[in-house]
Protein backbone atom coordinates (compact mmCIF):
# COMPACT_ATOMS: atom_id res chain seq x y z
CA UNK A 1 0.00 0.00 0.00
CA UNK A 2 1.23 3.58 -0.86
CA UNK A 3 0.69 6.48 1.34
CA UNK A 4 0.75 10.06 0.21
CA UNK A 5 1.16 13.58 2.00
CA UNK A 6 0.57 16.52 0.66
CA UNK A 7 1.32 19.80 3.22
CA UNK A 8 2.72 22.30 0.78
CA UNK A 9 -0.56 24.11 0.48
CA UNK A 10 -3.07 25.05 3.07
CA UNK A 11 -4.91 21.48 2.60
CA UNK A 12 -3.04 19.03 4.71
CA UNK A 13 -4.55 15.83 2.74
CA UNK A 14 -2.82 12.44 2.78
CA UNK A 15 -3.72 9.02 0.63
CA UNK A 16 -4.01 5.19 0.92
CA UNK A 17 -3.51 3.83 -2.69
CA UNK A 18 -3.57 0.19 -3.64
CA UNK A 19 -1.82 -0.58 -7.06
CA UNK A 20 -3.02 2.67 -9.07
CA UNK A 21 -6.42 2.44 -7.14
CA UNK A 22 -7.28 5.31 -4.31
CA UNK A 23 -8.76 3.60 -1.62
CA UNK A 24 -9.27 6.43 1.05
CA UNK A 25 -8.52 10.11 1.27
CA UNK A 26 -8.96 12.56 3.74
CA UNK A 27 -8.25 15.84 4.09
CA UNK A 28 -8.10 19.39 6.51
CA UNK A 29 -8.49 23.00 5.34
CA UNK A 30 -5.22 23.64 8.33
CA UNK A 31 -4.69 27.40 6.79
CA UNK A 32 -1.03 25.75 6.79
CA UNK A 33 -1.31 24.86 10.52
CA UNK A 34 -0.30 21.46 9.49
CA UNK A 35 1.33 20.32 12.25
CA UNK A 36 -1.75 20.49 14.62
CA UNK A 37 -3.77 17.99 12.21
CA UNK A 38 -1.15 16.17 10.23
CA UNK A 39 -0.86 13.29 13.20
CA UNK A 40 -4.43 13.64 13.84
CA UNK A 41 -5.74 12.63 10.68
CA UNK A 42 -2.59 10.63 9.88
CA UNK A 43 -3.98 8.19 13.43
CA UNK A 44 -7.44 8.23 12.36
CA UNK A 45 -7.13 7.23 9.26
CA UNK A 46 -4.83 4.13 9.83
CA UNK A 47 -7.58 3.56 12.34
CA UNK A 48 -10.57 3.30 10.03
CA UNK A 49 -8.62 1.20 7.84
CA UNK A 50 -8.01 -0.51 10.28
CA UNK A 51 -4.28 -1.00 9.04
CA UNK A 52 -0.28 -0.15 10.43
CA UNK A 53 2.92 0.97 9.07
CA UNK A 54 3.64 -2.92 8.53
CA UNK A 55 1.17 -2.17 5.82
CA UNK A 56 3.15 0.73 4.20
CA UNK A 57 5.41 -0.02 1.22
CA UNK A 58 6.01 3.20 -0.46
CA UNK A 59 5.45 6.77 1.18
CA UNK A 60 5.54 9.80 -1.12
CA UNK A 61 5.50 13.28 0.03
CA UNK A 62 5.51 16.55 -1.16
CA UNK A 63 8.41 19.02 -1.18
CA UNK A 64 7.56 22.38 -2.54
CA UNK A 65 7.73 24.51 -3.32
CA UNK A 66 5.44 25.96 -1.17
CA UNK A 67 4.88 27.04 2.70
CA UNK A 68 7.96 26.81 4.51
CA UNK A 69 7.13 25.22 7.61
CA UNK A 70 3.97 23.40 6.10
CA UNK A 71 6.81 21.46 3.90
CA UNK A 72 8.89 20.78 6.76
CA UNK A 73 5.52 19.57 8.87
CA UNK A 74 5.32 16.96 6.00
CA UNK A 75 8.91 15.99 5.01
CA UNK A 76 9.61 15.50 9.34
CA UNK A 77 6.50 13.51 9.66
CA UNK A 78 7.32 11.15 6.61
CA UNK A 79 10.32 10.52 7.83
CA UNK A 80 9.46 9.40 11.04
CA UNK A 81 6.97 6.88 9.41
CA UNK A 82 9.78 5.86 6.81
CA UNK A 83 13.11 5.56 8.84
CA UNK A 84 12.06 3.51 11.58
CA UNK A 85 10.10 0.56 9.62
CA UNK A 86 12.66 0.97 5.96
CA UNK A 87 9.66 2.30 4.13
CA UNK A 88 10.67 3.75 0.97
CA UNK A 89 10.32 7.27 0.57
CA UNK A 90 10.18 9.54 -2.61
CA UNK A 91 9.71 13.56 -2.59
CA UNK A 92 7.84 15.21 -5.31
CA UNK A 93 8.21 18.48 -6.80
CA UNK A 94 4.63 20.45 -6.12
CA UNK A 95 4.58 22.39 -8.98
CA UNK A 96 5.36 18.46 -11.19
CA UNK A 97 2.25 16.96 -8.67
CA UNK A 98 0.09 20.18 -9.82
CA UNK A 99 0.48 19.99 -13.89
CA UNK A 100 -0.22 15.92 -12.86
CA UNK A 101 -3.06 16.78 -11.45
CA UNK A 102 -4.97 18.52 -14.05
CA UNK A 103 -3.42 15.80 -16.59
CA UNK A 104 -5.35 13.34 -14.25
CA UNK A 105 -8.80 15.27 -15.04
CA UNK A 106 -8.05 16.26 -18.40
CA UNK A 107 -5.85 13.91 -20.26
CA UNK A 108 -7.22 15.82 -23.60
CA UNK A 109 -4.12 18.52 -21.94
CA UNK A 110 -1.51 16.25 -22.52
CA UNK A 111 0.00 17.91 -25.75
CA UNK A 112 -0.93 21.57 -24.47
CA UNK A 113 1.48 23.63 -23.12
CA UNK A 114 0.54 24.17 -19.37
CA UNK A 115 1.96 26.86 -16.75
CA UNK A 116 1.40 26.29 -13.23
CA UNK A 117 1.72 28.91 -11.10
CA UNK A 118 1.33 28.83 -7.09
CA UNK A 119 0.88 31.49 -4.94
CA UNK A 120 4.44 32.80 -3.33
CA UNK A 121 3.02 35.61 -1.35
CA UNK A 122 4.44 39.23 -2.10
CA UNK A 123 3.03 39.23 -5.42
CA UNK A 124 5.04 36.21 -6.80
CA UNK A 125 4.66 32.69 -8.03
CA UNK A 126 6.22 29.83 -8.22
CA UNK A 127 5.91 28.35 -11.81
CA UNK A 128 7.22 25.97 -14.60
CA UNK A 129 5.80 24.88 -18.02
CA UNK A 130 4.98 21.93 -19.07
CA UNK A 131 3.99 19.87 -22.12
CA UNK A 132 3.72 15.96 -23.00
CA UNK A 133 4.14 15.25 -19.19
CA UNK A 134 7.19 16.85 -19.22
CA UNK A 135 8.59 19.96 -17.95
CA UNK A 136 9.96 22.23 -20.63
CA UNK A 137 11.58 25.60 -18.41
CA UNK A 138 13.02 26.26 -15.65
CA UNK A 139 11.34 25.89 -12.22
CA UNK A 140 10.97 29.78 -11.39
CA UNK A 141 10.31 32.50 -8.96
CA UNK A 142 8.60 34.89 -11.14
CA UNK A 143 6.94 38.17 -10.31
CA UNK A 144 2.76 38.84 -11.04
CA UNK A 145 4.11 41.97 -13.32
CA UNK A 146 6.89 39.75 -15.12
CA UNK A 147 4.64 36.74 -15.30
CA UNK A 148 3.04 37.99 -18.84
CA UNK A 149 6.62 38.70 -19.94
CA UNK A 150 8.02 34.96 -19.53
CA UNK A 151 4.38 33.33 -20.28
CA UNK A 152 2.63 35.59 -22.88
CA UNK A 153 -1.09 34.01 -23.04
CA UNK A 154 -0.44 33.51 -26.74
CA UNK A 155 2.26 30.97 -26.09
CA UNK A 156 0.69 28.58 -23.66
CA UNK A 157 -2.47 27.27 -23.51
CA UNK A 158 -3.67 27.04 -20.03
CA UNK A 159 -2.54 28.04 -16.42
CA UNK A 160 -3.61 26.33 -13.53
CA UNK A 161 -3.22 26.59 -9.53
CA UNK A 162 -3.47 28.72 -6.77
CA UNK A 163 -2.17 31.65 -8.54
CA UNK A 164 -5.61 31.92 -10.20
CA UNK A 165 -7.22 32.15 -6.66
CA UNK A 166 -4.94 35.79 -5.69
CA UNK A 167 -4.54 37.32 -9.21
CA UNK A 168 -7.59 37.18 -11.04
CA UNK A 169 -7.40 39.99 -12.80
CA UNK A 170 -4.07 38.91 -14.28
CA UNK A 171 -5.31 36.11 -15.56
CA UNK A 172 -8.68 37.05 -17.23
CA UNK A 173 -7.26 36.90 -20.44
CA UNK A 174 -5.73 33.52 -19.72
CA UNK A 175 -7.25 29.86 -20.70
CA UNK A 176 -7.86 28.53 -17.27
CA UNK A 177 -8.01 25.07 -15.82
CA UNK A 178 -9.82 25.45 -12.13
CA UNK A 179 -7.63 22.87 -10.34
CA UNK A 180 -5.77 24.74 -7.36
CA UNK A 181 -3.64 22.31 -5.48
CA UNK A 182 -2.17 18.93 -6.30
CA UNK A 183 -3.77 15.76 -5.14
CA UNK A 184 -2.06 13.13 -2.89
CA UNK A 185 -3.34 10.56 -4.67
CA UNK A 186 -1.39 12.14 -7.72
CA UNK A 187 1.79 12.51 -5.50
CA UNK A 188 1.24 8.67 -4.45
CA UNK A 189 0.77 7.73 -8.58
CA UNK A 190 4.64 9.83 -8.76
CA UNK A 191 6.01 8.31 -5.84
CA UNK A 192 5.03 4.72 -7.66
CA UNK A 193 6.45 5.43 -10.94
CA UNK A 194 9.77 6.87 -9.15
CA UNK A 195 9.98 3.34 -7.78
CA UNK A 196 9.47 1.40 -10.57
CA UNK A 197 12.09 3.03 -12.52
CA UNK A 198 14.65 2.99 -9.25
CA UNK A 199 14.36 6.66 -8.63
CA UNK A 200 13.54 6.80 -5.04
CA UNK A 201 15.41 9.34 -2.36
CA UNK A 202 17.74 9.19 0.63
CA UNK A 203 15.42 9.92 3.61
CA UNK A 204 19.06 11.87 5.19
CA UNK A 205 19.28 13.88 2.19
CA UNK A 206 15.80 15.06 1.01
CA UNK A 207 14.67 18.79 2.24
CA UNK A 208 12.14 20.87 0.85
CA UNK A 209 12.47 22.21 -2.61
CA UNK A 210 12.05 26.17 -1.90
CA UNK A 211 12.68 28.72 -4.87
CA UNK A 212 13.67 31.57 -2.02
CA UNK A 213 14.79 31.28 1.39
CA UNK A 214 12.69 31.99 4.29
CA UNK A 215 12.19 35.01 5.36
CA UNK A 216 13.28 34.25 8.99
CA UNK A 217 16.84 33.68 7.14
CA UNK A 218 17.20 37.42 5.62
Amino acid sequence: MILALETSSPNCEISFLKGEKEIFSTFTDTHSKHEKNLTLILDFSFKYLNISLKDIELIGISIGPGNFTALRVGLATSFGLAYPHNIPLKGINTLDALYHTCLHYFNELKEKKVACVIDAKRESFYTALYQNQKIISDYQLVSINDFPIFFPKEEIAFVCGSGLLFYPELFKDYKKINIYYPKAKIIGLLAKKAKEEGKLDNPFSLSPFYLKEPDIRK
